[in-house]
């Protein structure tokens, strides 16, 4: 397994792979893309072979948020299938399953493009089959699951919008069981 994240990161400028006219390459993706890079060397090196087989990924509330504008929230389904797509080429593993999560189970006001970022993030997944549908794309419902304002002891009462502790391990144990029943 191999991690890179950076909370509160946005898709649009900061994750963009750079590949299409007129964007530039993010500064996290670049980062990403060297962190899985030099991961795969390391583990060459130890004598193993890797195989990337599939990706999680939980992102959307910084495309929601006001100050990203309305547009940016907009056009956060064909920035995501842009992602995916740019991730398999970059690494050449074009089946890569694509495992995500819906972000922001509560409406909070300076989120005014949630709605449009969970609504990309369903016509994203493999099944509706709408223009962004994208083959191994799986969106795992995490609506129902504990928030760090709900979150016991939390150092953070007020924060409606990430996970708590038992809100992400669960959506983790949701991750896995996606990506054992897709890969078995």
């Amino acid at each position: 397994m191999i991690k890179h994240a950076l909370s509160g990161s946005n898709l649009y400028k900061q994750w963009n792979p750079g590949n299409r006219p007129g964007d530039i390459r993010g500064e996290e993706y670049v980062k990403f893309v060297e962190t899985v890079k030099n991961a795969l060397v390391d583990l060459k090196k130890q004598g193993y072979r890797p195989i990337i087989r599939a990706m999680v990924w939980q992102q959307g509330e910084a495309d929601a948020r006001d100050i990203a504008g309305m547009d940016q929230s907009r056009r956060y389904g064909p920035n995501l299938k842009n992602f995916i797509e740019q991730v398999r080429k970059e690494f050449g593993c074009e089946d890569m399953l694509f495992v995500y999560g819906t972000v922001m189970p509560l409406a909070a006001p300076r989120f005014t493009g949630r709605e449009l970022v969970k609504e990309a993030q369903a016509a994203i997944d493999e099944g509706p089959s709408s223009e962004l549908s994208v083959k191994n794309a799986l969106l795992i419902p995490a609506d129902d699951l504990q928030m760090r304002c709900n979150d016991y002891k939390t150092p953070m009462p007020k924060d409606d919008v990430y996970l708590g502790t038992y809100g992400i391990l669960i959506l983790g144990e949701r991750f896995a069981d996606a990506i054992y029943q897709k890969l078995k």
